[in-house]
């Protein structure tokens, strides 16, 4: 008996197993590449661009926050300094005026003054006028770098005041957002604890298994558990909203649960 030998059905193996791959033909899109791309307009904010959201309520948080919000008060003070620096620098550029006034009163013991005066009074009044001649401009340049760092200070603001009022309207929109959550979750909660009621009366009768009972407190629970962690994020945005507006925590914010259109 001739026995097939192990190698040859290796390779009969191998070559039955290996076919001719042919990739899919795919069609040829007609979408033709631009060689470069340009787009430019011009478009002008509004100052107050939180008032465009038409909401009383952020509309008034951001004018608080930009009158009491310690950032901004800080700025503030910061370019009032950099506006008296400016000021004291470019007064070297002109002529200076110095006066001077000073008196003098004597008394003498009877009849020893002069002309037998028993005191005299004496004034002397002295007026200076000097000026700096800048030949290398170094008043100058000085008072130019000052009156820059005046409006770099006033720019540093501007953006401070910005920054402050965006940040109002995203704590707002987000405090609004997790206040209607926190309502959901309460709902949501509400109809599970209900359903549970059901299914359990529904097993007491021998209508439903112990598995759905368990399956719905399991739901509930997991309900319940937002519950918390949504309560905790609204404290913690009232407080945000509290702390840029500079007033202190617990200070009641508007209740509201509908977001601009």
């Amino acid at each position: 008996m001739n026995r097939i030998s192990p190698i040859v059905i290796l390779m009969v193996a191998i070559l039955t197993g290996c076919s001719v791959h042919r990739p899919m033909e795919t069609a040829v899109t007609s979408l033709e590449v631009p060689e470069s791309f340009s787009w430019s307009t011009e478009f002008e904010a509004p100052a107050k661009w939180w008032e465009q959201f038409d909401d009383p309520n952020l509309t008034n948080l951001v004018e608080i926050a930009l009158q009491s919000n310690y950032s901004i008060r800080s700025a503030w003070s910061r370019l009032d300094q950099a506006d008296q620096l400016a000021r004291i620098s470019g007064a070297s550029r002109y002529p200076s005026l110095n006066v001077e006034l000073t008196g003098a009163r004597i008394e003498y013991a009877e009849g020893t003054g002069p002309m037998s005066a028993d005191e005299s009074e004496s004034y002397q009044a002295a007026a200076t006028i000097s000026w700096q001649l800048d030949i290398w401009r170094k008043i100058a340049n000085a008072s130019h770098a000052s009156a820059l760092d005046a409006e770099a200070s006033r720019f540093n603001m501007e953006a401070t005041a910005q920054t402050i009022a965006a940040s109002v309207a995203d704590t707002w929109f987000a405090l609004v957002a997790e206040r209607e959550t926190l309502r959901l979750l309460s709902d949501q909660a509400a109809v599970s604890r209900n359903y549970l009621d059901l299914v359990e009366f529904r097993f007491s009768n021998g209508l439903a298994s112990a598995l759905e009972v368990y399956q719905q407190r399991s739901a509930v629970a997991a309900v319940e558990a937002l519950v918390p962690e949504s309560v905790a994020t609204v404290k913690v945005l009232e407080n945000t909203l509290n702390l840029l507006m500079g007033r202190e925590p617990g200070t009641p914010i508007p209740e509201v649960l509908n977001l601009p259109e």
